[in-house]
């Protein structure tokens, strides 16, 4: 067990956060932890290891999965998205507590300590999880949404080009027959 912990000291990373963890700390665990480290804590606890799926399917799902964490864009992305799943969970408590007398109270009594204990809750890290979720199938939706619109459209766009080409080539075919009936019947 020594050695365990004396590894997370080494590594820097902590694989699993304490209760009284905040949110915050949850999500910049990551921050400064080697590619490696990534790596092995994110197959450890990946939720590909069900034995319903194939293998093959398992590997290039978690390679996909944890190339988008190594990438710090993807990474950003993905942590604006927790960022706004959490504003609207508190915009939805805010509007749910506005109703009840008894909760405004604890409110002002507790100098709003009661919202960081119901931040750091496991039903609030459910519905995060679940409106994180939410958030990047709707993301993924729309991006395939828009690129099937696209490629429609560029699709359409050579059609009406073929078309137009088919229509010039029909043209000019007509004239050359005109020209030379025009030359014979002189």
């Amino acid at each position: 067990m020594g050695s365990s912990s004396a590894q997370k000291a080494k590594t820097g990373l902590q694989n699993s956060p304490s209760k009284g963890e905040s949110v915050s700390k949850r999500n910049h665990r990551w921050e400064g932890a080697t590619p490696a480290t990534m790596r092995i804590c994110f197959s450890k606890n990946s939720l590909l290891k069900s034995a319903k799926l194939k293998e093959t399917m398992k590997s290039s799902a978690l390679a996909k999965a944890q190339q988008q964490l190594l990438d710090q864009q993807e990474r950003d992305y993905i942590l604006s998205q927790v960022t706004a799943a959490k504003e609207e969970l508190r915009a939805k408590r805010k509007k749910q507590l506005k109703k009840d007398t008894a909760s405004k109270l604890k409110l002002l009594v507790d100098e709003g300590k009661s919202e960081q204990e119901y931040e750091q809750s496991e039903e609030f890290q459910q519905e995060l999880k679940l409106k994180v979720r939410e958030l990047l199938t709707e993301q993924e939706w729309w991006q395939r949404k828009m690129a099937m619109r696209i490629s429609e459209e560029e699709d359409r766009l050579k059609k009406d080009e073929e078309e137009q080409k088919e229509i010039w080539k029909r043209k000019r075919e007509h004239e050359e027959q005109w020209e030379g009936t025009r030359e014979t019947a002189i």
